[in-house]
């Protein structure tokens, strides 16, 4: 015989150091238990662990299916200070199970069923007790980071920009350049207006671009000619100046065209900034 049937593990045994009374909140560790009768100092009894009980509360307002908490040395509403009552908070205290009725702060108890030894585990897992989750320091401001094998661990945000525990992310002074380096495209493709930026044109023969409509309001976009494999003429969604210009062709290398979007009534439009050398046409 591999196991012995004990019984149904509603209630557990519990032989008590002192006497204890007939409805006592009993605490073993993890595990609340309730003495359904009262027990002699020495001898054995039973702690219910499984179902519903009226529990004295502290001045403390329930929702069906709030997690209830024991406080051992809290003060039940109207009764003697100290002695115990559920609670809402659970630093401290110790799970005893669910809500399940409501009840106001001037209510003398609540009904709860016990979930002691089903849930008590899971109520107090942590981070580091998930098998893919490496030990966890809970520092504010650190993040969870893959390791890129089969572990997770909290890290320090490090390089331009720092992360506080509220979850406020600054970048450094010197890092706060909001133009990025946008991928040139193949000849007859669409240059990207996803972001400021800026695209460095390589051309490699009569080349051709088109650029659509800016993204938003105060987008700006920097196109320069880097490499002139020959000329590249790109043609703009929308106009560009008061000309009416909507063409952009680069011939040399070192032309470069600066662009920011504004407001045209309901819609986007770029608008020249600078212009050095490229040559604006209306198509």
């Amino acid at each position: 015989m591999q196991a012995t049937f004990v019984q149904d593990g509603n209630t557990i045994d519990y032989t008590p150091v002192g006497a204890v009374a007939a409805g006592e909140v009993v605490v073993q560790g993890a595990i609340v238990g309730v003495a359904t009768m009262a027990i002699t100092a020495g001898a054995l009894g039973a702690l219910a662990v499984r179902g519903v009980c009226d529990v004295v509360q502290a001045a403390v307002t329930f929702a069906v299916g709030d997690a209830v908490y024991w406080d051992a040395d809290g003060n039940p509403y109207n009764g003697e200070a100290g002695t115990g009552a559920a609670t809402t908070v659970p630093t401290g205290n110790t799970f005893m199970g669910f809500a399940l009725a409501i009840t106001e702060a001037t209510d003398l108890t609540i009904r709860l069923l016990l979930r002691a030894v089903e849930s008590t585990s899971a109520e107090t897992y942590a981070l580091a007790d998930l098998s893919d989750v490496d030990a966890t320091l809970y520092t504010a401001g650190l993040i969870l980071v893959a390791d890129g094998t089969s572990k997770y661990a909290d890290v320090a945000v490090s390089g331009d920009a720092t992360l506080a525990a509220t979850g406020a992310l600054t970048l450094a002074a010197d890092e706060k350049n909001l133009t990025f380096l946008l991928a040139d495209v193949a000849s007859g493709q669409a240059l990207p207006v996803t972001s400021t930026g800026h695209v460095e044109i390589v051309s490699t023969g009569a080349d051709t671009r088109t650029l659509a409509a800016p993204t938003y309001i105060g987008q700006m976009l920097l196109l320069s000619h880097k490499t002139d494999g020959g000329s590249c003429v790109i043609t703009c969604a929308t106009t560009i100046n008061d000309s009416a210009n909507n063409t952009i062709t680069m011939t040399d290398v070192g032309e470069a065209i600066l662009l920011v979007a504004k407001a045209n009534g309901a819609n986007k439009r770029w608008m020249v900034v600078s212009n050095d050398g490229c040559t604006l046409s209306t198509v």
